[in-house]
């Protein structure tokens, strides 16, 4: 179980490399004049945003060790502060959603709940 969670935060990490590598590319190219003009809107990232897209339905979908990977990663991303405020909202909402299935009976919530608690806290 931790080799498929590890699995994934590592795809994670190298599938938003490459999304990061575009518009560095884009800036460099740019002019000099140009350089005043961000081309993302200042503090926003857009690996956070497609992120808490995917959380929502990784949870819905009773992907739950996906779910955990990917808040993992997500809260190692730079983020503004909009987006901050957006993960830990999302944070307690899953970590809400996984313990009211555990309570259910579902014991692959449960033992996400787990791993969720214990990576956040770093235990």
């Amino acid at each position: 179980m931790r080799i498929t969670l590890l699995a994934l935060v590592a795809a994670l990490l190298a599938g938003g490399c490459s999304k990061k590598a575009a518009p560095a590319t884009q800036a460099g190219a740019a002019p000099v004049g140009d350089s005043k003009a961000p081309a993302v809107p200042a503090g926003d990232n857009p690996m956070m945003a497609d992120g808490l897209e995917q959380l929502n339905k990784q949870v819905q979908q009773q992907q739950y060790e996906a779910a955990v990977g990917a808040l993992v990663s997500m809260s190692q991303l730079p983020k503004s502060d909009k987006q901050e405020a957006q993960f830990r909202a999302r944070l307690r909402e899953t970590e809400t959603a996984l313990l009211q299935r555990a309570q259910q009976g579902d014991a692959a919530a449960q033992q996400s709940a787990q791993m969720l608690g214990r990576m956040m806290t770093g235990r």
